[in-house]
């Protein structure tokens, strides 16, 4: 709808509907509203419909403009097909009175519309900014290694199976694909690559390490909390895994977080035991989650499903840089 204060918007209405509903009996198309013009100066379908379209306002010149008030000013134009223009020195007084009608509205419409400053150009939206080259997890030079556990049992000689993928292996699957997409997305021109903790190179500790998996299945993360002067160490219990949590040490306060069915939870002064952090799940009535996760590690076990990794005491491991000792 054309609103008050847009001239260039009503005048484009208003030819549509001269051109729709002038005579009530006829609706005159564009194609035919253009062949008639086309008497005096060629016209087209797409010159015509412009002076239509009200998204963008495009403003018909004088001499079009006085065309299209000679056609609409006498029924005698549509008459007979193709439909034609009635010369303006042939107009009857009744004819010539009309025009003048239509001539002062439309005139005075372009004119207010020519008088507007012009609309500045209109601005696209800006695109949502790439993640290319930005963010925690770029980094300017590579190669970037991600280290995944591998829980299995099987000799290395057991991945050159050509039945066998490499990646059924490797443990964490969903966070190593995740992660791997993105680090390559951010990084399109580094070397990313994963491997199993266990076919780790000397040179791979060189590159930005990012580890995936605890202590209890990845032997890289064993290493580099051992290695590492960070303020959070995660500890495991060699009997039940399930005990297990993350130390931080805060302002000389060591305090110790548990996991519990898929929460952390610090335990209590004296107690072993405490109230779920924020976000964490409460568990159901009835249920003892540290019984239920002892049985399904003791299920993993007796099945076979998962090897544990970790070195038997008194076992060496080298590490460039450090003597690692267990």
């Amino acid at each position: 709808m054309a609103t008050v204060g847009d001239p260039g918007r009503a005048l484009a209405v208003r030819l549509r509907k001269l051109r729709k509903s002038r005579w009530p009996d006829i609706s005159i198309t564009q194609a035919e509203l253009a062949e008639a013009l086309s008497g005096r100066k060629k016209a087209s379908v797409q010159l015509v419909s412009s002076w239509e379209r009200t998204s963008i306002v495009t403003l018909p010149p004088e001499d079009r403009l006085n065309a299209i008030l000679t056609f609409f000013c006498t029924r005698r134009s549509i008459e007979a097909r193709p439909y034609r223009l009635i010369g303006e020195q042939d107009l009857t007084a009744d004819e010539i009175e009309a025009r003048a009608v239509l001539r002062d509205e439309l005139f005075a419409l372009r004119e207010a519309a020519l008088a507007l400053p012009e609309a500045p150009p209109d601005v696209p939206a800006p695109s949502p900014r790439s993640i290319v080259g930005r963010g925690p997890w770029h980094y300017k030079v590579g190669p970037v290694v991600i280290v995944v556990a591998d829980p299995g049992n099987e000799a290395p000689s057991a991945s050159l199976d050509p039945d066998r993928s490499k990646l059924s292996r490797l443990a964490d699957l969903d966070s190593l694909m995740e992660l791997y997409g993105h680090l390559r997305a951010v990084n399109p021109d580094l070397d990313v690559r994963y491997v199993s903790a266990r076919d780790m190179q000397e040179d791979d500790w060189t590159a930005h390490l990012v580890l995936v998996g605890g202590i209890d299945w990845n032997e890289a993360t064993q290493d580099a909390m051992r290695l590492t002067p960070v303020p959070v160490t995660q500890h495991s219990d060699d009997d039940d895994p399930s005990r297990g949590c993350f130390r931080v040490v805060d302002r000389g306060e060591d305090l110790s977080f548990a996991r519990v069915r898929g929460s952390w939870r610090r335990p209590g002064p004296g107690t072993g035991r405490g109230p779920v952090l924020p976000g964490a799940q409460s568990d159901e009535p009835g249920e003892d989650p540290d019984r239920m996760q002892r049985n399904v590690w003791q299920r993993s076990l007796r099945s076979g499903a998962h090897a544990h990794p970790r070195r038997l005491p008194g076992e060496e491991r080298r590490v460039p840089g450090a003597e690692v000792r267990r």
